[in-house]
């Protein structure tokens, strides 16, 4: 089966499964297993994001941001980041959301174009909203924030 038969995988997985895919011949029981596991983490990935947003909307908004922090520091993307500095921005901690933003524009810039592009809204709002907040006397360092 093809790759783009997959929903939701990132550039990084569908590179992976290239490398685990045969040149010729049918697929190795090895090569079965690793595409099985890149698969199972795009899941999972996608699975934990999907319950912290969960927490968030029944109201466990502290737990949401915990587990942001934590998920966002392991996987790639700044999907984390942005979830985790939307809700600081939403319970009024502006300055708490610079420094996620920083790292969320410092991720993208280090993505390749297809990725970028396949997150571009969210990636759009965190450079706006970045700008907004430095406009606002918000910066990165603590404690020189309004």
């Amino acid at each position: 089966h093809r790759i783009a038969d997959h929903q939701g995988l990132h550039p990084g997985d569908e590179e992976a499964l290239e490398l685990v895919r045969p040149k010729a011949g049918p697929e190795t029981p090895a090569q079965k297993r690793t595409r099985a596991l890149i698969l199972a983490t795009q899941k999972d990935r996608d699975s934990k994001l999907k319950a912290i947003r969960l927490l968030e909307e029944n109201g466990e908004k502290e737990r949401a941001l915990a587990i942001y922090a934590d998920v966002g520091e392991r996987l790639p993307g700044a999907e984390a980041q942005c979830r985790q500095a939307a809700l600081l921005m939403t319970l009024g901690r502006r300055a708490e959301a610079v420094p996620l933003l920083v790292e969320a524009e410092k991720r993208a810039k280090r993505m390749d174009r297809h990725e970028r592009a396949k997150n571009a809204d969210m990636y759009a709002w965190a450079t706006e909203s970045l700008t907004d907040l430095r406009a606002e006397g918000f910066s990165k360092a603590p404690g020189r924030s309004p």
